[in-house]
């Protein structure tokens, strides 16, 4: 489905925009544990990664310190049943979250436990957000209901957001951030940041920056989505 003119031409204005000004990060095959915590990238001509074709960019945020995770109801998993650590690092269990979505429909991450999920930190004025977005959308066609994807906005007017859905053509499930808890809650620096959980909750990859179609489709095939 092909975006307005108007609206393509913003998204690779900003894209190139972000090609110059914006951090360069590696996905979780490097240091995710690092990167997550707040190392800071290169804020120099975007590099390429090595045995990738591919050029990885973000919108940088302002980093922000992270809140500690206390569960005020019942924990999507069985943290007592689990060794596993709650937090927004590879191969800890995802924290629990709750956002409305655009319609103001209460969404709970924990009501997605046994299927895969991706979690995505998208802004309108992001141009690597709005190219990967209709790669999340064919994979939603695809592979749903086995997977969920969840695009998080932080807290953009509801109207602007929706023109973008109804542009791109978003299916999948769109929440809003208001005052970037959960955001704030996965130590988001820059956008687009995605997680990608398995059916047991745990965070198996964390991608920063643009995605595309190949990368994605990896994820996937390596969390068992295309089994």
């Amino acid at each position: 489905m092909a975006f307005h003119m108007n609206r393509w031409l913003l998204a690779l204005t900003i894209l190139a925009m972000s090609t110059l000004a914006c951090g360069v990060y590696h996905e979780s095959a490097g240091d995710p544990q690092a990167l997550i915590n707040g190392v800071e990238a290169t804020t120099s001509v975007p590099s390429r990664n090595q045995g990738d074709d591919t050029i990885q960019m973000t919108a940088t945020i302002q980093p922000t310190a992270a809140p500690e995770w206390t569960p005020t109801y019942t924990p999507w998993v069985d943290l007592q049943a689990s060794a596993l650590p709650v937090s927004p690092v590879r191969g800890a269990i995802a924290p629990d979250f709750e956002l409305d979505n655009l319609e103001g429909t209460r969404i709970f991450l924990r009501d997605f436990h046994g299927r895969f999920v991706v979690i995505n930190f998208w802004a309108t004025w992001c141009g690597p957000c709005l190219i990967e977005l209709p790669y999340f959308q064919n994979s939603h066609e695809e592979y749903s209901p086995d997977l969920v994807i969840l695009a998080i906005n932080d807290n953009e007017p509801i109207n602007e957001i929706q023109s973008y859905v109804d542009e791109i053509g978003i299916t999948f499930r769109v929440l809003i951030d208001r005052g970037s808890k959960v955001q704030e809650l996965y130590r988001v620096r820059g956008y687009p940041t995605t997680f990608f959980l398995d059916p047991d909750g745990i965070i198996q990859h964390i991608h920063i920056g643009l995605l595309t179609p190949t990368q994605l489709n990896r994820y996937l095939s390596d969390l068992g989505v295309m089994d």
